[in-house]
């Protein structure tokens, strides 16, 4: 099973002052937590999220599930447990 899930963070500049707003995104396999897929975006978008899934299980392979608890704007429903097609 993968888990996937994104957090905002500020960027720091090389003077020390505040610099963007972004958003880390990332792909992390449940068993061995290993971190599949970790993406920068200003911000996380639907077709980022997609591209980044593709990527992941291009190097990966499918998982047999995906737990998500990504904002209401992606799974209305609350926390979403995916079983992609093979």
């Amino acid at each position: 099973m993968w888990q996937v899930d994104f957090t905002h963070y500020r960027l720091t500049r090389p003077d020390g002052t505040a610099g963007a707003d972004v958003e880390i995104l990332c792909f992390l396999d449940d068993h061995s937590r290993y971190a599949l897929s970790v993406t920068c975006h200003q911000p996380v978008t639907g077709p980022a999220v997609v591209t980044a899934f593709k990527k992941a299980a291009a190097d990966q392979g499918i998982p047999a599930s995906m737990l998500s608890d990504i904002q209401a704007w992606w799974c209305p429903e609350g926390p979403l447990i995916v079983r992609p097609a093979v």
